[in-house]
């Protein structure tokens, strides 16, 4: 699952570079697309690094209050949320989710909270 995580971050820094457009922030998408890069290359860029959070102790509400402030972070589209988020369930929840998934289509971030407020 990591590998498909770092597939959707490559594929989401390569949409910036693409179509820098599409960007909220225009003028800085270049300069966060050099940032990136930066990154991914281990060099020290001066900017904080969130780390997206670990499933514990089945606490749903302060999970996806971390959840949404590393989105918001990493300014990262809607389509690869949930994507990201169910990567990092663990236990209950991963079987859960795997079963959601089984006998529906991928939830959008917005049903996904519901749904794991729901259940846990």
């Amino acid at each position: 699952m990591e590998n498909r995580l770092q597939e959707i971050f490559n594929e989401f820094k390569r949409s910036l570079s693409e179509n820098p457009n599409k960007s909220q922030h225009d003028e800085s998408s270049s300069f966060k697309g050099k940032r990136s890069e930066k990154y991914d290359q281990g060099q020290d860029t001066g900017y904080p690094r969130k780390e997206f959070p670990k499933w514990e102790d089945e606490d749903p509400i302060n999970w996806i209050s971390s959840a949404k402030k590393f989105f918001r972070f990493h300014k990262t589209p809607k389509e690869f949320m949930v994507e990201i988020a169910s990567t990092r369930l663990k236990v209950n929840a991963i079987q859960w989710y795997d079963l959601y998934e089984t006998y529906h289509r991928v939830p959008l971030w917005g049903q996904f909270k519901r749904e794991l407020l729901i259940h846990f």
